[in-house]
């Protein structure tokens, strides 16, 4: 056999390896009383945080060969569980059928699911460096390793295929606890047919997994402020730090959720209870230290000061804002009209029907407003109005700004106390991007933990008597429209112009 026919094979059958951690996990969290949209999104990031544990210890090895061990036994573990409980399997199978007959747009939401994770599975993956991703140590971006040691760059984008999937389960959890389920499915076509979210399932993941593990850090602080459970309270323990990234201002998620998880669990349920757990479950939080503490990066920042270099590198590709105060309010009001985006085909249907486009108009906006008040300040680019419905540059719909910028708003003004801390935290992560990083293009990428996190807010924002079933039905399928353009362009930039 050859080298390319093992490397071809390798594909598939990590992919299978992946599918059955998260299957494990997933039946694992049903046992623990989870429902099946917070086992599944659950589940698929307990997958994430279990191959970069096992690969970031590699590193610290020095070869990935000696967890090959621990990995097979995890793999061996969870198909023996999910053989023993392959009943409930079926029934999640049942139960999707059923979520599926009530709801027309979940065939349509399966076919593009299904075109989009082939895309993931035969299209090789745009990395910096296929030779060995052990050289990526943080989190996320080291999980490509589990297909690149067989030398094939195919199959890492099933990564950001996996996340986007549990944006979308984690989505549907958190908004039933404002909403019935017509509703919470509606606000889970909003937040999956954001066309920068799309795109990322072609991506091996790096801004959309911190999303999703951020989006289950909000699970995992929901349950424990309804129950306090020992379970809940160790995944979250592993899952804030695994919010690190490698990207630019990479730690600006733990450093919102530790604090919003503190507030939240303290005032609900006191400071006593947490210690008489993490007391009587001494030996399990000592277990789970271990991960926390790797997937924090602070042995990699010791290692980094003992080699003589900075505690942490400089982000790549970011400039800072050297303007203060003012540099941030000028962000924030660049951010705010990019997040105005309508897309081409509408705009294009301005221009031909009043002869007007909208990308024209808040470009005049931006300067008639921002660059009059505050000049350059805060950029490091020129502002530029880019309305493309994939790659580096894409947004995040019409709905990410009709929708979830006033639903965060409106959160934060009228929402019980919870989901209003939660909103402030938002606000927060806002406050920090545009204080620290200056403008420049490709900047979206920093507002896409806002957007997916922020997503299920909508819920609060269109309960029933504010939104109609014909209403939601044509939300529905202008989020479905979104996904298939995106889609389209994506089949049209992999072979060319469908017609």
């Amino acid at each position: 056999m050859t080298t390319d026919f093992y490397a071809a094979m390798a594909a598939p059958a990590m992919a299978g390896e992946a599918a059955l951690l998260t299957a494990g996990a997933y039946v694992v969290f049903r046992g623990w009383g989870y429902t099946l949209a917070e086992a599944a999104g659950c589940g698929i990031v307990s997958c994430f945080m279990a191959l970069s544990f096992l690969f970031q210890c590699a590193l610290w090895l020095g070869d990935s060969a000696y967890v090959r061990i621990p990995e097979a036994l995890l793999v061996l573990a969870a198909a023996v569980l999910i053989l023993k409980r392959r009943g409930l399997l079926i029934r999640t199978a049942r139960s999707a059928s059923g979520f599926a007959r009530a709801h027309r747009a979940c065939l349509p939401l399966a076919a593009a699911l299904a075109f989009l994770g082939t895309m993931s599975m035969i299209l090789p993956a745009e990395l910096d460096d296929r030779s060995d991703l052990l050289l990526r140590p943080v989190n996320h971006a080291i999980l490509p390793h589990l297909f690149l040691r067989f030398g094939t760059g195919i199959g890492p984008d099933l990564f950001g295929f996996l996340a986007y999937l549990s944006v979308g389960f984690s989505t549907y959890t958190l908004a039933r606890r404002h909403a019935w389920p017509p509703t919470a499915f509606t606000v889970v076509l909003v937040v999956m047919g954001m066309p920068r979210l799309v795109w990322q399932t072609s991506t091996y993941g790096p801004e959309i997994i911190p999303a999703a593990t951020a989006l289950c850090c909000l699970v995992c602080i929901y349950r424990l402020v309804e129950a306090p459970d020992v379970r809940d309270l160790a995944l979250l323990v592993m899952a804030i730090p695994f919010t690190f990234s490698a990207n630019p201002l990479g730690g600006a998620a733990p450093c919102i959720l530790l604090p919003l998880a503190a507030v939240l669990l303290f005032r609900r349920h006191g400071a006593l209870i947490w210690r008489s757990m993490v007391a009587n479950h001494w030996p399990a939080f000592l277990l789970v230290l271990a991960p926390a503490m790797v997937f924090s990066q602070v042995w990699l920042f010791i290692g980094n000061v003992f080699r003589g270099l900075p505690w942490m590198a400089p982000p790549a590709g970011a400039a800072p804002n050297t303007d203060g105060l003012q540099g941030a309010a000028a962000n924030a009001l660049r951010y705010l009209l990019e997040s105005a985006h309508f897309t081409r085909p509408v705009d294009w249907l301005c221009d031909w029907a009043f002869d007007f486009r909208i990308t024209g108009f808040l470009q005049w906006f931006n300067g008639a407003s921002v660059r009059t008040m505050f000049d350059g300040a805060g950029a490091a680019d020129p502002f530029r109005i880019v309305w493309t419905p994939n790659g580096p540059l894409s947004g995040f719909g019409p709905f990410a700004f009709l929708l979830v910028l006033p639903a965060v708003v409106f959160a934060l003004a009228r929402a019980n106390r919870h989901l209003k801390t939660i909103a402030l935290g938002l606000v927060g992560y806002v406050y920090i991007v545009t204080l620290t990083v200056a403008w420049m293009d490709g900047n979206e990428h920093y507002a896409t933990l806002f957007f997916a996190c922020g997503g299920f807010c909508a819920a609060f924002l269109l309960p029933p008597w504010r939104l109609t079933r014909r209403w939601k039905q044509g939300l529905q399928f202008l989020c479905l429209m979104l996904i298939a353009y995106v889609v389209v362009a994506e089949f049209a930039a992999v072979f060319g112009p469908p017609f």
